[in-house]
């Protein structure tokens, strides 16, 4: 995929998030019930895991390719680490 391609996908991915909170916070407002608040939730979650994604395809893909390219390999080793750590 190239990068322009990456960058619209997150950008897609960045406008679903703010829909679905949008809704979230229609629904609260209205005072809809609980549950089907509980359930939008967890769809904007998995939205927003996949928003990570992408950026997280687009960043090795782009930023660490880069680095490779520079021998900046402690630097991809670190990242690489902290992104091992911290993934959900």
């Amino acid at each position: 995929m190239e990068e322009e391609a990456r960058k619209e996908k997150i950008e897609e991915c960045v406008k679903e998030s703010r829909q679905k909170f949008q809704q979230i916070e229609e629904m609260i407002n209205k005072g809809e019930y609980c549950t089907d608040i509980v359930k939008k939730v967890r769809e904007m979650q998995s939205e927003l895991d996949r928003l990570n994604q992408c950026i997280l395809d687009c960043h090795l893909h782009e930023c660490l390719k880069d680095a490779i390219w520079r021998g900046d390999e402690e630097r991809i080793f670190e990242e690489i680490l902290y992104l091992i750590k911290y993934r959900p």
